[in-house]
């Protein structure tokens, strides 16, 4: 389950549904996916150890500001 919403919380990052630099915020997302936070936390861990998200402080996770490249290599994963 963690790796299906690691794949849609991907789609989103990818066509512009979560713009860079957009904090990810657990209870919306599982709300939104149908899931519990648990495969939200695993997901974002599995994002966060692929640079695509990463630490805000005490705001949570945010996606990183990627280039094209980037975006592209990480889609095609």
């Amino acid at each position: 389950l963690a790796e299906q919403v690691y794949q849609a919380i991907l789609d989103e990052i990818c066509d512009g549904t979560l713009s860079p630099g957009a904090h990810l915020v657990q209870e919306q997302l599982a709300e939104r996916l149908g899931v519990s936070r648990q495969p939200i936390q695993q997901a974002i861990a599995l994002l966060k150890a692929d640079g695509l998200v990463e630490e805000a402080g005490k705001r949570g996770v945010r996606v990183t500001p990627l280039d094209a490249t980037a975006m592209r290599h990480h889609y095609e994963i």
